[in-house]
């Protein structure tokens, strides 16, 4: 590594192969007859998941008796990505929670076994810190597809503090993991009832004694988008609105025009995502004298809606929702008086 590591008292700086044995696994995904049927581990097991454990739904394969031996996976193994298509995302860990009997450690995929003075949590935590992700990225070997060799990955040094300190830094990280999955499913809740109470809200409203229509309790009626309370509307968008302003293709980076010197931001799809506009997605910052020739068409303000017309590329997790923003006057950097690209 470049940085000189700063070493406290009783640590040491090994390379990896001096605290684990290290094999890369050489376990494919094809079906052979005449070998073992066995749960394998693959890639993105690993690069999806900090744990593996037995709640994983692993794919079902073959291996010889000798693949079996050597990369069954057992408590405190750590598996890192030792191939990928980019070299600042390559050398991902996992760490595994419990001795997984029949399953091994897939292709593409390097097995850490750690010795007696290594512990596997520590390990796999210290492998996810930035200080590895440039080293391996460095390291990386490969044009289209990248990889890091056993050489490389054998001579990783390692900042080691006594086996106890390990342990009470992995038992301290561990805590804060289940803390943090613990608030995600918290989260996860909550989005779902969110997503239930916006269907109820946006298709059936709230009656005169705030409580949701049902056709079960109110009158419904029906219309082109299926059945509707009595009362309500179908209209066309373009009657509820007062302006479409297409920027669409037409950006002044497109049309080689100098951005200048300013700080007014352009947007782009890119910072436009689930209900929010993400100020932190690069943009380009033009100036005054750019703005005012630009803006022709009209000029965003709180209360407008940012909706993208082509590829999703602000939700990558909702491929089947365009993503739509609202202009808030309550951002840091107001969308108002903003070209949006």
């Amino acid at each position: 590594m470049s940085e000189v590591m700063n070493v406290p008292e009783g640590w040491e700086v090994k390379p990896l192969s001096y605290c684990v044995d290290i094999a890369n696994s050489n376990v494919d995904k094809k079906y052979h007859d005449d070998e073992t049927e066995v749960k394998l581990c693959n890639y993105t097991d690993v690069y999806s998941n900090n744990y593996i454990d037995k709640t994983i739904d692993f794919m079902v394969a073959t291996a010889t008796k000798l693949e079996i031996k050597k990369f069954e996976l057992r408590e405190n193994d750590v598996i890192i990505t030792k191939d990928s298509e980019s070299p600042d995302d390559i050398g991902i860990p996992a760490h595994i929670r419990e001795d997984l009997p029949n399953v091994l450690c897939g292709y593409h995929l390097t097995l850490l076994r750690p010795k007696l003075n290594c512990d596997g949590k520590f390990l796999s935590s210290a492998l996810e810190s930035n200080r590895y992700k440039k080293y391996f990225g460095a390291l990386a070997s490969g044009s289209t597809r990248f990889a890091l060799s056993l050489g490389v990955i054998s001579n990783t040094p390692m900042l080691l503090p006594p086996k106890n300190e390990q342990q009470k830094i992995a038992k301290i990280l561990s805590i804060l993991d289940q803390t943090i999955e613990a608030t995600q499913k918290l989260i996860a809740k909550e989005k779902n009832i969110k997503k239930g109470l916006m269907h109820d809200l946006l298709t059936n409203g709230i009656d005169e004694d705030g409580k949701i229509r049902s056709p079960q309790t109110h009158n419904y009626k029906e219309s082109e988008l299926g059945l509707i309370p009595e009362g309500w509307e179908v209209e066309k968008l373009d009657n509820l609105i007062s302006k479409v302003m297409d920027y669409r293709g037409r950006t002044p980076l497109k049309l080689g025009m100098e951005w200048g010197d300013g700080l007014i931001p352009s947007l782009s799809a890119n910072n436009v995502q689930m209900g929010t506009i993400n100020f932190k997605k690069e943009t380009h910052l033009g100036s005054e004298k750019l703005f005012e020739k630009w803006m022709t068409k009209g000029r965003t303000k709180e209360g407008d809606i940012l909706f993208t017309m082509e590829a999703p590329l602000g939700a990558k997790n909702a491929p089947n929702r365009p993503p739509i923003a609202f202009a808030s006057g309550q951002q840091k950097r107001s969308t108002s008086g903003h070209p949006c690209r």
